[in-house]
């Protein structure tokens, strides 16, 4: 399953794109949108999604299915709250 990108204008390709997406599918389809994503070229993302978010929406998974599929995953929330508070 293919996740459908956004894909930023002022992307410089000599370093890297720049895009947005939805959050992916939860539940049984979660693991399939994570390899469609990387197979379409994402290397990292940034999640910016709350705890509680990130539960009620299913997506605890999220972190570990995307180290699997080779995909750097960033929950800015937690680095944030570890950051500042």
């Amino acid at each position: 399953m293919t996740p459908e990108i956004f894909w930023s204008l002022w992307s410089d390709t000599r370093v890297g794109q720049l895009a947005i997406m939805a959050r992916p599918r939860a539940g049984e389809w979660l693991r399939d949108e994570i390899n469609g994503s990387r197979d379409i070229g994402v290397e990292y993302v940034v999640a910016l999604l709350e705890a509680s978010e990130t539960r009620e929406l299913e997506l605890a998974d999220e972190a570990s299915y995307r180290e699997e599929s080779g995909i750097e995953f960033i929950d800015f929330e937690s680095a944030h709250s570890r950051t500042y508070r």
